[in-house]
């Protein structure tokens, strides 16, 4: 029989898994936009612009410090020229690839990382538990 991982030991408890998705869910979604970001040479003050708000509010929305709401994703994508979608998989099983570092000239991905490892209630994260070795830089 294969041993559980650290993680799958830490989430067993149905309360604590949820809590994870939760951040899971966010992190995702903070790294796909930055990704497309990235891509089309936008900063979080150009999504600005084009939603009609401020940096700051872009900024909350990203890192997680404020609730992105679905309409919230939406518009987030709009302002990225993209269409969102939902898909549902099952939970399965903790086995997931370590998380990409990106290249230090881009920091803000690896900003969300740090910040939502260490604002997880109740689910707090070691870095190497999340894909980053005590050798890898993070600015946060």
């Amino acid at each position: 029989m294969r041993e559980k991982s650290l993680l799958q030991q830490r989430y067993a408890d149905p309360a604590a898994r949820r809590v994870f998705e939760q951040e899971r869910l966010a992190l995702e979604a903070a790294d796909r936009f930055y990704e497309e970001m990235e891509r089309q040479g936008l900063t979080k003050a150009d999504v600005a612009e084009r939603l009609g708000c401020s940096r700051a509010y872009v900024t909350q929305l990203l890192s997680g410090s404020r609730n992105m709401t679905l309409r919230t994703f939406a518009d987030i994508s709009w302002a990225l020229g993209m269409r969102s979608s939902i898909e549902l998989d099952a939970l399965g099983d903790l086995d997931f690839a370590p998380l990409d570092v990106p290249d230090p000239r881009f920091r803000p991905r690896a900003r969300v990382v740090a910040l939502r490892a260490e604002t997880t209630s109740g689910a707090r994260l070691a870095p190497s538990e999340y894909g980053v070795n005590s050798d890898t830089s993070i600015a946060a």
